[in-house]
């Protein structure tokens, strides 16, 4: 063979072999990193929050409207203007997040429950900002509003809504109150609040989704009509929501989703239905 050895000892091939086995398990470690960096696949199992600002926009149902020094506070505006900080804090710690509208537009109530539905959201938050009745003034506030109906029947989803609620007011009302030690942040049912089942709240009930309705703060408080023009009062409250949004998700694993405590006080002080009462 002209002096030249062909080499096949054991010896030889064995070492070469996991040279290239080392070599392919990098080659897989890297690119497993960069899926980690990367957005999940939308496969069925991540958590699916659904945002939803009150009313429609301005010329078409404006919500609450207040004038304050000539210029007019429109209620939907104001609940699009949070919603969509609120979507852009989820977005970025990777959470699967829909708004019923992103632009001023008509959307009904009925339009909002087929969106629910159609969705099938882990959770449901409308947005919304509250006015009091007969036109007082100064009147301040945070409230969040759970269904009525499914907190009379005292069922897991009830306790559910209330652990959502209870987590959105300790962390919303806080900023809101703006260091005001009298501010109030509470945790009503839709009935108490109005004395009728709010239409989205009963969707919700309807397919067993945890919802609730927060009533962000009145436009007739004065710091907050302040307060709101400032970006970064903005930015603050809206990661505040979106942390309380999140504290409450359900925990997902590789097959199912499974709720951060069936129980009444887990992990934090709620208020309790009347059967705990």
């Amino acid at each position: 063979m002209s002096g030249v050895q062909v080499m096949t000892d054991r010896n030889v091939i064995a070492p070469v072999a996991g040279v290239g086995l080392l070599a392919l398990a990098a080659w897989g470690y890297m690119q497993y990193r960069k899926n980690q960096d990367e957005d999940p696949p939308d496969n069925g199992l991540r958590v699916k929050v659904l945002l939803d600002p009150g009313h429609e926009g301005a010329g078409l149902d404006p919500g609450a409207v207040k004038v304050v020094n000539g210029k007019q506070i429109i209620e939907a505006d104001c609940n699009l203007t949070l919603a969509l900080a609120v979507r852009d804090c989820l977005k970025a710690r990777k959470v699967n997040v829909t708004l019923t509208r992103d632009r001023p537009t008509r959307l009904n109530v009925n339009a909002r429950k087929d969106i629910i539905k159609r969705i099938k959201p882990d959770i449901f938050v409308s947005i919304h900002h509250n006015a009091p009745p007969g036109g007082a003034e100064n009147v301040t506030g945070t409230w969040v509003m759970v269904s009525g109906e499914e907190d009379k029947a005292c069922t897991p989803l009830a306790q559910r809504n209330r652990q959502l609620a209870t987590s959105i007011a300790d962390k919303v009302g806080p900023i809101i109150a703006h260091g005001r030690t009298d501010y109030k942040s509470t945790v009503k049912t839709d009935q108490e609040a109005s004395g009728i089942n709010y239409g989205v709240l009963s969707a919700c009930r309807e397919i067993g989704v945890p919802g609730v309705l927060l009533e962000t703060a009145f436009i007739t408080d004065p710091i907050w009509q302040q307060d709101r023009l400032n970006g970064s009062y903005t930015a603050s409250l809206a990661a505040a929501l979106g942390e309380a949004i999140f504290q409450r998700m359900p925990i997902m694993n590789a097959t199912h989703r499974a709720w951060r405590g069936t129980e009444y006080g887990i992990g934090q002080q709620v208020s309790r239905c009347p059967c705990h009462n």
